[in-house]
């Protein structure tokens, strides 16, 4: 039997499919524009997820697998732009979009195009086995003609060490609350004795866990847990279910993905002459952070750069002899999120 890996809706919001199949909001992409139109999709019972899609000249996902080895890469298409008739969308029909699609590297499909396939307006599924050798699948679509673009991918493996556990896990969900991040998820069929373990990763690769339970009672209908991760790093967080039963029979949850900016504080504000500076920063990110502290007329009056240790969250700045006025504190960060800016204002008393 098949585990699902990833499921996700490409340019769209998370779905549920009518056969109970969650389909998590995009993500894992690299660049590319979304689009969605509200046509009937022939060829399935799933019209909204084939209504939207991302669409680029070069088209990509690099999606974190839980281990390296085999896996089934389904990916779905419907042309929504192209022979749309008059006054909708693009006129042109076959061969007005083009694109060759990668997986691992490898060429798994040449010069595909959706219209000459199936038409407009018409759900069709490619079905893939690859063998991923390092932690990461790579889907590429590289268009010779127009863009290229996705409506869903799946990503399903064969289940661990014996097959399908008896529970069910109906869904799983991360967001950030607070500074920290929450888990939710829901599953039935659990028995007594069984582990859930949460695991967390920044490269979305190398996961460790954060939080273990084991289920003090069996039970068959739906329930509801929840865990709490308190330390996510600014950027990229990615957390994932490690469920186990009383055999040792595992399962994976798919893979959850948690983006946080910094945030920071400054004080004392107003701040006296002579006085230090300090710098509150909860979730600091692994590299350097750069601070600069500029002027209204714009002139850069005092910078440095700090490299926070583990668990660091504080820093106390001396400042040199400054005059009275208003001052903007940039800080700059670079991590798995890119490089990101903030600013706070800062007024210097004498």
């Amino acid at each position: 039997a098949l585990c699902s890996v990833h499921r996700i809706n490409c340019g769209g919001p998370a779905y549920t499919t009518v056969a109970g199949e969650l389909f998590e909001a995009d993500a894992f992409y690299s660049g590319g524009s979304i689009f969605s139109v509200s046509n009937n999709i022939a060829n399935t019972p799933d019209d909204a997820l084939y209504q939207s899609e991302r669409y680029a000249a070069n088209l990509s996902y690099d999606l974190p697998v839980p281990t390296v080895g085999n896996y089934e890469v389904r990916l779905h298409f419907a042309e929504i732009w192209y022979g749309q008739g008059a006054g909708s969308g693009g006129q042109g029909g076959d061969g007005s979009r083009v694109f060759d699609i990668y997986l691992e590297g490898g060429l798994v499909k040449s010069q595909h195009d959706i219209h000459a396939a199936v038409g407009p307006n018409t759900a069709q599924l490619l079905t893939y086995q690859v063998n991923v050798a390092d932690g990461n699948l790579d889907i590429d679509l590289l268009a010779s003609q127009d863009q290229a673009k996705l409506s869903a991918i799946e990503v399903l493996q064969v289940c661990s060490q014996g097959g399908v556990l008896p529970l069910e896990l109906l869904r799983f969900e991360a967001g950030a609350n607070g500074q920290g991040v929450r888990l939710l998820w829901e599953a039935k069929g659990v028995e007594q004795q069984e582990v859930f373990e949460a695991e967390y990763a920044t490269d979305g690769r190398n996961f460790r866990p954060f939080f273990r339970m084991q289920a003090a009672v069996s039970h068959r209908a739906a329930r509801q847990y929840e865990a709490f991760h308190a330390q996510p790093r600014v950027g990229k967080n990615y957390y994932r279910l490690k469920m186990v039963d009383v055999q040792g029979n595992v399962q994976y949850s798919p893979i959850r993905e948690v983006r946080f900016r910094p945030t920071f504080v400054a004080y004392p504000n107003p701040l006296r002459r002579g006085e230090k500076l300090h710098v509150q920063l909860p979730n600091p990110p692994a590299g350097p952070v750069h601070l600069r502290l500029v002027s209204l007329a714009g002139k850069t009056v005092f910078s440095q750069t700090h490299t926070f240790l583990p668990g660091q969250t504080h820093l106390g700045i001396s400042l040199p002899p400054l005059g009275p006025g208003s001052y903007l504190l940039l800080l700059e960060t670079r991590s798995s999120g890119g490089l990101q800016h903030y600013l706070q204002r800062l007024l210097l008393w004498e």
